[in-house]
């Protein structure tokens, strides 16, 4: 049995976070002797790391057959004596003018989670092997049964659009709220809930000024007081929490203007919520099923205010916003859809069975596969 050395953010509370436990979990499907050592990039922390983690964490060999870095480009290492395969997510459509670019041809082999990223690196010139190894997910959270979320005042005729995520330009939240307010009368029985991921206490007040400001800028109403309230929570949701947002809710909207994967929209899927997303999203070019609302974009240069990694966020490279009137369209689609019950039920079956092949023995098979070869 060949040896596997996991270098990731598996300990990190975030998306990439779990994204990188979700893999580790992967790997220990798959034929190989695993050992998992983590990277600490941030200062959130899960000191929770259950036990057959900790048990990889001590499992150290002499040598290993690959090595797979889980992080951003720019932290792959070249190790001596190892296969080294890199693993990451990028939310432009390119590379090319970035340190990215030769620090990825450094390595031996490349995996992305879509098939998106794939074309775009190989568009940039990337000359190793790419694969695409979609994320795993963690089915056995969809058999539990969660207390729905009773503090959000949701008749039982409600249909709920609902968005968790951070509070940041690339999300487009204006989009899905201009959207919102737009195509829905506020008398039909449709409602809008954020839960926006900011560790800041009062981060909430600036989420309902921008709010204020956007239904003055729209004057579809004569009072502020006259459009759909929405709902707006704020702060770092446990999983069972976010797990009740779920299963009180009732179409998960990702309005991103870039976006690699989205693990709360993979989760509503799960727990049988269609999802609504870009269409030249992650999500959107991977995922087949029909009930998936995939909906039109258009490739605009990057401009943004506080880019995380300004090498590669900038007008030389491209994302897509999605369009708001198709968006509009989509949103009613699916508002008229759930209310012809039969047809909603089908396509909440068909995105839970879609799920399916993303768990932990599916993506195990196809690393082994990839590994073999």
């Amino acid at each position: 049995m060949d040896n596997i050395l996991f270098v990731g953010l598996y300990r990190a509370i975030d998306t990439w976070g779990y994204a990188s436990l979700n893999y580790l979990n992967a790997l220990t499907h798959t034929s190989y002797n695993i050992t998992a050592r983590p990277l600490f990039v941030s200062s959130s922390i899960n000191p929770n790391i259950p036990e057959h983690i900790s048990l990889l964490e001590n499992n150290l060999q002499e040598h290993y057959h690959t090595t797979i870095q889980h992080c951003l480009a720019h932290d792959f290492t070249v190790l001596p004596n190892t296969k080294n395969i890199g693993l990451f997510f990028n939310e432009t459509n390119s590379v090319k003018l970035s340190s990215w670019f030769d620090q990825i041809n450094r390595m031996d082999g490349i995996w992305v989670c879509n098939e998106f990223e794939k074309r775009n690196l190989e568009s940039d010139g990337i000359t190793i092997p790419i694969n695409v190894i979609p994320v795993p997910i963690d089915l056995n959270k969809f058999d539990k049964k969660y207390d729905k979320m009773h503090n959000l005042d949701i008749q039982d005729e409600d249909f709920v659009f609902y968005y968790i995520g951070e509070y940041i330009q690339r999300k487009n939240i204006k989009a899905l709220i201009t959207a919102f307010h737009c195509e829905f009368h506020p008398t039909e029985p449709v409602r809008l809930v954020l839960q926006i991921e900011n560790d800041n206490p009062n981060f909430n007040q600036k989420v309902i000024q921008d709010h204020q400001a956007l239904k003055k800028q729209l004057r579809l109403h004569s009072e502020p007081e006259l459009y759909k309230q929405l709902n707006i929570i704020v702060g770092r949701p446990t999983e069972e929490e976010i797990c009740q947002l779920h299963q009180t809710c009732s179409c998960f909207v990702m309005p991103s203007s870039g976006e690699s994967f989205c693990l709360p929209a993979m989760d509503a899927m799960g727990f049988g919520n269609p999802v609504i997303c870009n269409s030249s999203s992650g999500l959107g070019t991977t995922i087949k099923t029909n009930d998936l609302f995939k909906v039109r974009s258009y490739e605009v240069p990057i401009i943004i205010d506080d880019p995380p990694l300004p090498e590669l966020y900038n007008a030389y490279n491209m994302w897509y916003d999605i369009s708001v009137l198709d968006l509009q369209k989509t949103m009613r689609r699916a508002f008229d859809q759930f209310k012809s019950k039969d047809e909603w039920k089908i396509s909440q079956n068909n995105v839970k069975r879609t799920i399916l092949n993303h768990s932990y023995n599916k993506i195990g098979e196809q690393i082994d596969k990839i590994l073999s070869i």
